[in-house]
């Protein structure tokens, strides 16, 4: 379910799909709670309900079908973070301007070297134990960065070329590299890649050797969807982050099991909002003179 504006800002209705067969099931004259509740009411044994995170909605879903599963929608999950995001970035603004204004992008020559992704990927055949080639790996990048660095590369093109965090680069600059082994041999390499290693290997020898390009790939053979990773994040949030995100992290928990469902299960708003730029059709086409009687048998009559 999602909303839609018979008069933008200040009239709004509501749209409801079939979020299996993506068609429109029904339009109603508002969004109020009750309305909604009623709605749902009427037709008993819905399971799942997708929905942005309007209170009204949430609302309605808990009195009339108590019993169905509510997923927040994760594309508006991602649109309320991007705010206190760019109120964080504002607040930093003169950091930030400072960082740029010393770094200078012609200062970012482009090399051959491939030995970071080789260092990622790992060698074609396994060789040692995994501390040995964690331990290789951030030798290698304790090698790469110095290198870069004599060259004249500033420490944003090198963080950008080896992909890494320019906290961790400035670390292996000023760090002497029996600490930063010291300091590897403490931590668990991180398993998300090793699944995808036998892919990337193949695709390595096979030349396939452009890190942005394999990225993609792993990513999309992926797909998967981690929401119980969202509890540590809250705690890293609500405990060291900025004002921002903090606030963003405390207005998650009033709408906690529907976050975690919308990150975690298959389903998701995305059909309702091709329904709503379908109504916007509709309604330019007849100039925003259309009924609601009218507009509902409009919407109601898509062809299968």
């Amino acid at each position: 379910m999602d909303e839609f504006a018979f008069r933008r800002g200040a009239t709004y209705g509501t749209v409801l799909i079939d979020v299996e067969t993506r068609r429109p099931v029904d339009l109603l004259p508002n969004r109020t709670a009750d309305t909604v509740a009623a709605r749902l009411a009427a037709h008993p044994g819905i399971k799942v309900i997708c929905r942005d995170r309007c209170s009204r909605f949430s609302q309605a879903a808990a009195r009339a079908a108590p019993d169905a599963i509510q997923v927040a929608d994760r594309w508006h999950l991602l649109h309320s973070l991007a705010r206190p995001v760019e109120r964080t970035a504002h607040q930093q603004r003169v950091c930030l301007r400072k960082d740029a204004e010393s770094n200078d992008p012609d200062q970012s020559p482009e090399i051959s070297d491939l030995a970071p992704l080789a260092a990622l990927i790992g060698p074609p055949e396994p060789a040692g134990p995994p501390d040995s080639r964690l331990l290789a790996r951030v030798r290698q990048w304790h090698t790469d960065i110095h290198q870069l660095r004599d060259r004249g590369w500033t420490i944003s093109a090198i963080a950008r070329r080896l992909g890494q965090d320019r906290k961790t680069v400035r670390h292996y600059l000023t760090t002497d590299l029996d600490q930063v082994l010291a300091s590897a041999r403490e931590r668990r390499p991180n398993g998300h890649i090793n699944r995808f290693k036998p892919y990337l290997q193949h695709s390595f020898r096979s030349g396939s050797t452009n890190a942005a390009g394999l990225f993609r790939e792993i990513r999309e053979r992926a797909r998967e969807r981690r929401g119980y990773d969202l509890t540590g994040w809250m705690a890293r949030a609500l405990d060291h982050g900025p004002q921002p995100i903090q606030g963003f992290a405390a207005f998650l928990q009033n709408d906690w099991d529907a976050v975690v469902n919308g990150l975690t299960l298959q389903w998701s708003s995305g059909a309702v909002e091709g329904q709503v730029a379908r109504i916007k059709l509709i309604k330019r086409r007849s100039y925003g003179r259309a009924s609601f009687g009218l507009l509902r048998t409009l919407v109601l009559a898509q062809p299968p």
